[in-house]
């Protein structure tokens, strides 16, 4: 297993798979292929832009990583 894989850090690859993934259905894990659970990312009110951010969970391997949905 590469490092990345074992930090819970995502490639590039990863995350714009699961990107383009959630803003079709939903998205499931590139490691272990379980479906994620997402939570919407409230926008914060001190930022002066706003985005529109998920984070992504698998109960399976424990991957977790907040991303863009652009």
């Amino acid at each position: 297993m590469r490092e990345d894989q074992r930090s819970g850090t995502l490639s590039p690859a990863e995350e714009k798979a699961i990107q383009e993934e959630l803003r079709q259905s939903g998205a499931s894990c590139p490691r272990c292929r379980a479906a994620f659970r997402t939570t919407p990312i409230p926008p914060r009110g001190d930022v002066a832009y706003v985005r529109t951010r998920v984070l992504v969970e698998c109960d399976r391997c424990g991957l977790r990583a907040a991303l863009d949905l652009k």
